[in-house]
């Protein structure tokens, strides 16, 4: 109310007539019973006539909490409340005992850092200073390959099964690359870390043509003797394992082949035309064991020559939470055939480049041992690894954990309000994503294409359905969390949390504009920052986000401490 109106009041014009306001309390009680039973019998009438439209008894309406706040909601659109872990009864919905939680083993796989990993650090920090202007793109072989080459070859992955037999490994082999292909790629940049570990610190120094470099690859004519074939084929094998489809590579030079895939294994292929399909089956018998295998299709992609030749052999390994979990950790051999080296010059790994091309402050590496200041810094980086190495434990550990805990501990009941709304914010967030992508001109046809690409899903997947699981297991996990957090009486004072959720905001600020306290003119202006930056979070995810996080973060390590971790890379 403006002073203006406030005046009107108090000192009405002249001549202008007022009447008194009383009270509400001293107002006459049957005005006011009579104008209350009105809203009561009208809002009656409403609920009445909503719980008949969505087939609610009046005792269904009183004990069932959800199917209340559901109903309410829909007739007054309020927000409905969600579930407070830290309060509301969680037995409802689950059933956690300790022995569902206590004394377990869990097995992980986290290599420790090498020197040789710490070399390649170094080795990724000069690549990434390389120069790139006025670069002699001619391919040369005949000098040992540096930090920020870019090299172009020929590799296939295998490994060797428990009869010492080599066994391709899918999906790690470039075999099928043209020439052209080969050449238009950017090459395998020495320090780039586009390969698996082991891969590129391998190639260092080697001198290309000391090895052959005569690979060729034949995509049209007929199999020849000595051939490799990489082929595409559907066969049963005697113990009756069918193989539907398999990409499979028969080395014709090797003298164990015909006690591989079968006696006269050459005279079936010779016949075949190389990109041609044979679906006619024949059944071959393998040397020395008797075991018979059937071929019912058979399509040679191409095959290749002089793979046996003073071949270049490396050795590296998947990174433990590689993509395909059944390659995690795996030592994989691979067969190196160089068509050419670009060279790009790098810088001399010492003090200059140390202090001025990576800018780094003395102060940083004071306190490492080392006569100077490149040694400094590299046991500033072996220290940084190893402390790597620690989170990525604790990461896998927890993750473990979070598996075991799941697939031991059962959901009686999912709380609906929770569900709902934890779809929600998946289902809206992707529908906002899609907006967005489209309104840059990214020109999906419709949510269903954009949610399962961003999903990883196949096209036409029931990607409503994937999220739904997401939901679930979004909520299970924060049923048992809580759970044992409450049980065990883990969660912090109010002291702890207030002092943990500015650890967490502080990091979170950092992380997103990549500035600290240090960056700013003074605590004021850093704290007006950080103000700023908590509202435009709390809008966006709201303050349980928080919570969780804290929780999770005070409580999780003592959660893991009631389990046997084995790290089964200590042992190897």
């Amino acid at each position: 109310m403006s002073n203006k109106d406030k005046s009107n009041i108090d000192n009405p014009a002249e001549g202008e007539i007022t009447v008194a306001k009383k009270p509400f309390y001293t107002r006459t009680p049957v005005i006011i019973t009579a104008a209350v039973l009105a809203v009561v019998i009208i809002v009656g009438i409403l609920v009445g006539s909503a719980m008949a439209a969505e087939g609610l008894t009046l005792g269904k309406f009183i004990t069932d909490d959800i199917a209340r706040e559901d109903f309410l909601a829909k007739l007054f659109g309020y927000q409905v409340r969600p579930l407070d872990f830290m309060k509301d009864d969680l037995n409802r919905y689950v059933t956690v005992d300790a022995e569902d939680y206590k004394g377990y083993d869990i097995k992980i796989n986290v290599p420790e850092p090498t020197e040789d990993d710490l070399e390649f650090e170094i080795i990724k920090l000069l690549a990434s200073k390389r120069k790139t202007d006025n670069v002699d793109r001619t391919y040369w072989l005949e000098r040992p390959i540096g930090a920020g080459d870019a090299v172009y070859v020929y590799y296939a992955g295998y490994e060797y099964d428990e009869d010492g037999n080599r066994v391709e490994i899918p999906n790690s082999s470039n075999y099928s690359y043209t020439v052209e292909k080969l050449k238009n790629s950017r090459g395998i940049m020495i320090g780039g870390g586009s390969m698996i570990p082991g891969f590129e610190y391998s190639l260092l120094g080697v001198v290309p043509n000391h090895y052959n470099t005569d690979f060729v690859r034949y995509t049209t004519g007929n199999v020849q003797e000595g051939d490799v074939v990489y082929a595409t084929a559907s066969y049963v094998k005697e113990d009756g394992l069918l193989y539907e489809g398999a990409t499979i590579r028969i080395d014709l030079g090797d003298e164990n082949v015909e006690r591989l895939w079968g006696v006269n294994i050459y005279d079936y292929l010779k016949e075949e035309q190389i990109g041609m399909t044979n679906t006619s089956p024949i059944t071959l018998t393998c040397e020395g064991s008797g075991d018979k295998i059937t071929f019912t299709r058979m399509t040679v992609n191409y095959t290749t020559r002089c793979e046996d030749d003073n071949v270049l052999t490396i050795q590296a390994r998947f990174p433990y939470d590689y993509s395909e979990e059944s390659l995690r950790g795996k030592e994989v051999y691979f067969d190196i055939f160089f068509f050419g080296v670009v060279d790009y010059e790098c810088p001399t790994y010492d003090d200059t480049f140390v202090l001025e091309t990576l800018g780094v402050k003395e102060e940083l590496i004071s306190d490492y041992e080392g006569a100077s200041a490149a040694e400094k810094y590299k046991n500033y980086r072996k220290d940084l690894l190893q402390k790597e190495y620690l989170d990525n434990v604790a990461l896998e550990s927890e993750n473990a954990m979070w598996e075991r805990l799941k697939k031991t501990i059962t959901v009686k009941e999912y709380p609906k309000r929770e569900v709902n709304r934890v779809y929600d914010n998946y289902y809206y967030s992707l529908r906002a994503s899609y907006i967005e992508a489209n309104s840059d001109g990214a020109g999906y046809e419709s949510l269903d294409e954009f949610a399962c690409e961003r999903l990883s899903l196949d096209k036409g997947a029931d990607w409503t359905g994937y999220i739904m699981q997401m939901t679930e297991d979004e909520i299970k996990e924060k049923l048992i969390f809580y759970s044992i957090m409450r049980a065990e009486g883990l969660a912090p004072t109010e002291e702890e949390f207030s002092r943990c959720y500015r650890e967490e905001l502080e990091l979170d600020f950092e992380y997103y504009y990549g500035k600290g306290r240090d960056d700013y003119k003074s605590a004021e202006e850093y704290e007006a920052a950080l103000a700023e930056y908590e509202k435009m979070m709390l809008d966006e995810v709201g303050v349980s986000y928080y919570n969780d996080t804290i929780y999770y973060a005070f409580a999780t390590p003592a959660i893991l401490g009631f389990a046997n971790v084995i790290n089964e890379a200590e042992s190897k």
